[in-house]
Parts: structure tokens; C-alpha cells; sequence
């Protein structure tokens, strides 16, 4: 008899501090740290968007607290469980539990399991990688739809970083053919390689009509990203913008639109709108596209440790803002300082 209690204690133990296994399943692998069981709270909404590179730790924990406690989820197609201690134990916030699940074809999309983890958790993180992939497995899926109707009934928080932050745009740089630098996009978009998809994963009212780039300054996307506005153009999107996210920088847009930013000085988010009134391109290879005061106003806005600047995503102004106006000159980007009278 007491040996039975004493395995019954340990099985206890085990379940309170329990860690999953992986599975071994060709479509998907699950790894949970935190408690078995599913709990319920109340998530507060939002979306965290975050530029590749290290996570600010700041905006990983505003994550957290709109999850109120709940369950996390996080979802990728390479990779295993790095983020699991880094949510669950190394941030200071409390949260139920954490599940990984990488999904190795587009049937775990289909898949219960992941569908059950979806429809009950509080918080969905997606974690960089190969977005192609992405829009490969997960487009037009029981997974999206259920993510997509959560955000909007639900308030589940959202977020992602790198091609998990690109996916969260309503629509994207699929990258189906492969990346493309601003050079050859600004050389011509008829590129192959430029892959407008105006079908979107997730559709945040928030970011209607918004395609994000992200290791912005460090790979010099600022002139593909015009060239992107220009396909936009020629899509018919109305009113098309763009969010560009330096490395190691974090956007965390609230319900009422409300975006707080969070990195380093050296760092910025840009925040890109096509001019009222903008003409289409005169010539597309190369890029030419030109307006008098530009064709595409933009926004930036940087890091700063002394305070967390803003910006609103429903007006499309933000606090300490230096502003520039973009245009294409014979497939070159050519940026304009705005100056006042």
C-alpha cells in the first residue's frame, strides 16, 4: 500500500510541473510546458508585431498580460520548443501553459489536435521562418478561419515575428519564388520573384489593405517595400499601406488601434501610406513613380528606452514621427525629408 501511494505522489508531482514529449506524428509535433489540463480566461485582444532578431522582452510581456493568464500557443513549421521556457518561466508574467506545435505539411492544419489547442487557448504566437511555408500550409484553412474568428469574438491575442509577423498583413509578400532585394525589385515588377498575395492569412481589422516587411534597415527593404506599394497600386487595394519593422523592434497595436513601440534607439518602424491621389507608375521596368510631393508619405518612428512612443493605427499618426515622402526615379528609391512652410 505504500508503495502505491508513493508512485501515486510521484505521478502527481510529474503532473503539476508536467513537460510533453514531442509526438512523433508525420504531420505535426506538439511540445507543452505548464499544466495538462485547459483553463479559461478572459484575453484583452491585440496584436504584437515584432521585426526578426532578438524578442524586446518588453513587448514579449505586454504579449503575455493580454492573454490574462491563459494558455499560449505557438505555432511554426521548423524548429522545436525555444520559445516554451522563454514564455513560460524567464519572463516574470504567469501563464497556464505553453504549447509549441510545428506543422510539417498543410493536412496539420486539419488536424484536431491543433484545431482543439486553436479554438481554447488565450494568446497565438507565430515564430519566424519560412513564410512561403506558411501560406503553403496554413492559407485558407479550419486553422485560419478559427484564429481569424477568435481575434474578432474572442479578443485572442495575436502576434509574430519576422515571416510571423508578415502573415499577420491582410496582404503579403508570399516569397513563393524566393526573397527579393530592392534592387531587383526596383528594377522591374514584372520580377518573377514578386509575389503580391492580396488573399492574406489573417484578416485584423486593423490591418486591412497593410503589407508588412521586417528586418528592415538591416537588409535595406526600404526600396522593395515602395516597389510592393506600387504593385498594390496596380492591384486596385484602396488605400494601401505598409509596416516595416527594423530588427529587434516590436509594435504591440492595441484593440482600440493604439500601437505602443518598443526597441532601441538604433531601430525604427516605419509606417508607409500611399499619397491621396497618387498616380499610377509610369514606367514599372524600371520603377518609375513620381508625384510632386511623393507618392508614398512615410512615418518613422524610433526606439526610445526613456519612454514607449505611439502610434494610431486608425488615424495613421504617431508621436515624435519624422516624416519622409518615397518615390522610384528610374528604379532608384529616393527619399524626401518632409520640410515645413
Amino acid at each position: 500500500m505504500a508503495r502505491v501511494l508513493s508512485l501515486l505522489c510521484i505521478v502527481f508531482c510529474l503532473a503539476s510541473c508536467w513537460t510533453d514529449r514531442p509526438s512523433t506524428d508525420p504531420h505535426l509535433r506538439i511540445f507543452r510546458t505548464g499544466s495538462p489540463s485547459d483553463t479559461i480566461t478572459f484575453p484583452r485582444g491585440g496584436i504584437c508585431l515584432m521585426g526578426g532578431g532578438p524578442e524586446d522582452d518588453e513587448a514579449m510581456r505586454w504579449f503575455l498580460h493580454r492573454a490574462s493568464g491563459g494558455d499560449i500557443l505557438v505555432l511554426r513549421a521548423s524548429g522545436s520548443d525555444g520559445y516554451n521556457a522563454y514564455l513560460q518561466e524567464e519572463l516574470g508574467v504567469p501563464v497556464h501553459s505553453v504549447t509549441t506545435i510545428v506543422c510539417q505539411d498543410r493536412q496539420a492544419s486539419f488536424d484536431e489536435r491543433l484545431l482543439g489547442h486553436a479554438r481554447s487557448c488565450e494568446g497565438i504566437w507565430f515564430a519566424g521562418g519560412d513564410q512561403w511555408k506558411y501560406v503553403q500550409y496554413w492559407q485558407d484553412t479550419p486553422l485560419m478561419d478559427i484564429i481569424s474568428r477568435r481575434i474578432q469574438e474572442d479578443h485572442l491575442v495575436v502576434g509574430g515575428t519576422s515571416a510571423g509577423m508578415v502573415i499577420q498583413g491582410d496582404v503579403l509578400f508570399s516569397a513563393a519564388h524566393g526573397t527579393i532585394q530592392s534592387t531587383e525589385a526596383l528594377a522591374s515588377l514584372d520580377n518573377d520573384k514578386m509575389t503580391i498575395d492580396t488573399n492574406g492569412l489573417l484578416h485584423h481589422k486593423l490591418l486591412k489593405s497593410v503589407l508588412m516587411d521586417t528586418h528592415y534597415s538591416q537588409r535595406d527593404r526600404q526600396g522593395r517595400h515602395l516597389a510592393f506599394m506600387a504593385c498594390l497600386h496596380g492591384l486596385q487595394i484602396e488605400q494601401p499601406r505598409g509596416i516595416g519593422c527594423d530588427e529587434s523592434m516590436a509594435l504591440c497595436i492595441d484593440q482600440m488601434g493604439l500601437g505602443k513601440i518598443y526597441g532601441p534607439e538604433d531601430a525604427a518602424v516605419y509606417f508607409l501610406q500611399e499619397q491621396a491621389g497618387a498616380s499610377a507608375p509610369t514606367s514599372i521596368s524600371p520603377l518609375h513613380w513620381q508625384e510632386p510631393d511623393g507618392v508614398v508619405q512615410v512615418s518613422i518612428i524610433r526606439g526610445k528606452p526613456s519612454r514607449i512612443p505611439t502610434f494610431n493605427l486608425l488615424t495613421w499618426t504617431g508621436e515624435s514621427a519624422s516624416l519622409e515622402y518615397w518615390s522610384a526615379l528610374e528604379g532608384k528609391l529616393v527619399r524626401t525629408p518632409y520640410q515645413s512652410d
